[in-house]
């Protein structure tokens, strides 16, 4: 379940360390189980064995109000709206679509459920600030429930999306909001859920578009939960029973849980397992549970602590309150499907506070609402083991200084592989002068983010990733929307993609020292700064990129190698194997004269030519030469390097988006061969265009040709011209027109198109591409011969017209 993000804590002083905790109470013992029945009077037959979960003691509970079907609510509109009916005043309704929506740079491009199925949006063409509306039906709740969803808001400009808002009713207040996103949320997916209160009665989705088109809000996959209702009453007290027979066993923990995890059924539990644990503990909660913590739960031995979950996956529940764990004496844990929310620490670390402690692990968990008043929203490192969040989520979480997921000091690598990090901040508090790294704060530390996502995002500096020292690199990953307001997001390789953000200097990435590489189809693109480096602002450090690019993009670029001096043998055999082999010892990392086998065959495995990988003898000496005291590229360091196109960066701004754009009308792909100049691969074909950046050139559509070589849009043909697809030029007349005469000059007839195109007479049929040899004529009419546009209405049964074949002459009558 998905509360509502915690509210920012006010900042104070660091606290002492707690005092140790006194034990807590004992949980409540299991319930009794039930005396042995009497023997049942005949003749009757006996009861069926009671349920373990329903004592036969406790009489059947009451008849509940009638519930909420979750099928009234729950939907994912492949077939219709299901039970919400649209409601706006002004009758505005949300429309059913799949696919993309009409307009673009707005709107998704497929459902959520399956991407080719359907989903609801709001069309905001001519529809500027006006509100849909989208209701349910009364219901009636015995607790509280959560509502999930899945909603779409995309502006390519940031400039005219509107609001997406849900309220629920009850019958004493009305009308409330219970949650509300303003403004462009990025082009993608994105999952939310409300909880409605008990008293809720009706729930409703508000669609506000914005000031222009570019404001079609989706909605998806609505679905509905209600919690487990309280047990019933008691029954009235019995004769004593006999002694409590040992506790339940909880329910099997599901693959890939280990047999040996232990169930904590309490808050307790979970906590005295922890703490008096002087062995490795995995500890399985049920999915039902939902702890509420008052304090943070401890662990100062050198263990292994596994808390997990199973299907939808217990919560823990800081209340806004406390901080969820406390480690130290390299105690380590992994917590795995759970879900983590309103953890608030007064100092550092939302859900995990770590002093000299192990290993942290975040996996198949979901945290929402966490946060820190200074350092680390949910996780806080110093001289402990390695954080990783492994296909998890964290949104809506806080920092009030720096890290507001993460924050990493002299501690092992923090990496983040196939999670989402949405919506957090790092807060800058008063008496600060900056807030730093929005998601993730790392000094002395490795960074590595896989497959993951980092949107929404901001702080004052860093929007994203703020690195002080150590390396980073960013693979299949993407950064989005994220802001700094003093120098933004970092960004590394493979794929990676930073678009959006805005600094006073780099807004896409601010280097102050160490080494940065980005690779293999790496993008700054969006990003903006008050000052100097919209993409990127290079303080100091080395920052470099191995190529290939997006498609569409270039770069300056050079084959990164060992320079080494030149043969230099007296010796006949030796000088021919150094020169021989002079292109495999540019591509060993070794600085000796005769590389390592493993070397040799690391070298052969970088050729790019076939041929010469082939020739690349790995048993004969090589005789390479020694390195050069200038290189070209930082080898010795990364040796991955080796063999690639890189562009070394030099410390001056760049304001472009990085890698450059391919211009308009220019070929690309993302092969490097494409990408060594500005000129890509070269014009594009007549008949062909490309916009800028677009990788490879694109057919004209029909009715559009482009005449040149290079060309960066398609022109339309002159009235009455047309023309078919990759057209260089007009020449077919086009609908409701035919060409008088089928061997006039192309060129001639795109000259003087008035001259050879002529409207299309009544009665007669003219697709585009007509000619007068082939002009169809509607039935109940005919013409004298394939020569003439004149058209005679019939007076005879067998005259039928024909639809532009060759026919013969009828003879006239004396009735025609």
């Amino acid at each position: 379940l998905l509360p509502l993000a915690c509210a920012l804590p006010p900042t104070r002083p660091p606290p002492p360390p707690p005092p140790p905790l006194s034990p807590p109470s004992p949980p409540s013992p299991p319930p009794p189980s039930p005396p042995p029945p009497s023997p049942p009077p005949p003749p009757l037959s006996p009861p069926p064995p009671p349920s373990p979960l329903s004592p036969p003691f406790l009489p059947p509970p009451p008849p509940s109000l009638p519930p909420l079907l979750p099928d009234m609510i729950s939907c994912d509109f492949e077939v219709d709206n299901c039970a919400w009916i649209d409601t706006a005043p002004d009758g505005y309704s949300w429309t059913r679509m799949s696919g993309g929506t009409p307009s673009s740079d707005t709107g998704p491009s497929g459902d959520h459920t399956t991407g080719s199925g359907s989903y609801l949006y709001t069309e905001a063409s001519g529809r500027s600030n006006k509100l849909h509306q989208l209701e349910s039906p009364l219901f009636s709740l015995q607790q509280a429930a959560t509502l999930s969803f899945f909603y779409h808001m995309h502006d390519a400009l940031r400039l005219y999306m509107g609001t997406l808002s849900i309220e629920a009713y009850n019958n004493e207040t009305g009308w409330t909001t219970l949650w509300s996103r303003t403004g462009d949320q990025g082009n993608s997916w994105l999952d939310a859920a409300v909880i409605l209160p008990a008293s809720a009665t009706k729930v409703r989705f508000k669609g506000l578009t914005g000031s222009g088109f570019r404001s079609d809000m989706a909605l998806d996959d609505v679905s509905f939960m209600q919690f487990t209702p309280p047990p019933p009453p008691s029954a009235p007290p019995l004769p004593p029973l006999p002694p409590p027979s040992p506790p339940l066993s909880p329910p099997p923990p599901l693959p890939p849980l280990s047999p040996d995890f232990v169930a904590a059924a309490s808050e307790a539990e979970l906590r005295n397992l922890i703490q008096d644990a002087l062995a490795d503990v995995s500890i399985y909660l049920p999915p039902s549970a939902d702890f509420k913590l008052g304090s943070q739960i401890s662990c100062s031995s050198s263990i292994n602590v596994t808390v997990a979950s199973s299907g939808e996956g217990a919560t823990l529940d800081g209340k806004g309150e406390t901080g969820l764990f406390s480690l130290s004496g390299r105690c380590s844990l992994t917590l795995r499907g759970l879900t983590l929310v309103n953890g608030k620490a007064d100092w550092s670390g939302g859900v995990v506070e770590a002093w000299t402690a192990g290993d942290i692990e975040i996996i198949d968990s979901t945290v929402t609402g966490c946060s820190a008043n200074q350092v680390g929203g949910v996780v806080y490192a110093y001289k402990s083991g390695a954080v990783s969040l492994i296909n998890s989520t964290a949104r809506d979480c806080m920092a009030g200084h720096v890290g507001g997921v993460v924050y990493a000091q002299s501690s092992g690598a923090v990496s983040l592989i196939g999670s989402t990090v949405t919506r957090c901040s790092a807060v800058r508090n008063p008496g600060y002068i900056a807030a730093d790294g929005g998601a993730t704060y790392t000094r002395d530390n490795d960074l590595i983010v896989t497959d993951s996502t980092i949107s929404g995002c901001n702080a004052t500096r860093g929007g994203a990733v703020y690195m002080v020292s150590g390396t980073a690199s960013l693979a299949r990953s993407n950064i989005s929307n994220c802001i700094a307001t003093e120098a933004g997001s970092t960004s590394m390789s493979d794929g990676t993609l930073i678009s959006g953000c805005s600094a006073l200097s780099g807004g896409g990435l601010y280097s102050a020292g160490g080494s940065t590489a980005l690779s293999d189809g790496t993008l700054i693109s969006g990003c903006t700064a008050e000052k100097e480096g919209s993409s990127i602002f290079i303080l100091a450090g080395e920052v470099s990129y191995a190529l290939p690019a997006p498609a569409g993009r270039w770069l300056p670029n050079a084959r990164c190698e060992v320079y080494r001096k030149a043969c230099s043998y007296s010796e006949a055999a030796k000088q021919a194997a150094c020169l021989e082999h002079r292109e495999d010892c540019a591509l060993a990392e070794s600085d000796s004269s005769e590389p390592s086998s493993d070397e040799k065959e690391a070298a052969c495995r970088r050729q790019t030519d076939k041929d010469k990988q082939a020739a690349c003898d790995v048993n004969e000496p090589w005789y390479c030469q020694a390195a050069t005291f200038v290189q070209p590229c930082n080898w010795e360091v990364d040796s991955s390097l080796l063999g690639k196109s890189l562009y070394q960066l030099p410390l001056l701004p760049v304001d472009e988006d990085f890698p450059f754009a391919c211009a308009a009308g220019l070929n690309s792909s993302a092969d490097t061969k494409d990408q060594s100049s500005s000129v890509c691969g070269g014009p594009c074909s007549t008949g062909f265009y490309s916009v800028e950046a677009a990788g490879s050139c694109v057919e004209c559509a029909a009715g559009t040709y482009t005449a040149n070589r290079g060309m960066g849009q398609c022109i339309p043909c002159p009235h009455p011209l047309a023309s078919g697809a990759a057209s260089a030029t007009c020449s077919i007349c086009k609908e409701d027109f035919y060409l008088k005469d089928s061997r006039a000059d192309p060129d001639d007839v795109f000259e003087n198109p008035t001259e050879h195109c002529k409207s299309c007479p009544p009665n007669a049929n003219c697709s585009a591409g007509t000619a007068l040899e082939n002009l169809g004529v509607n039935v109940g009419y005919w013409r004298a011969s394939n020569a003439t546009s004149e058209l005679h209405r019939c007076h005879s049964e067998t005259c039928s017209g024909y639809a532009g074949q060759p026919s013969r002459r009828r003879r006239l009558t004396d009735g025609d």
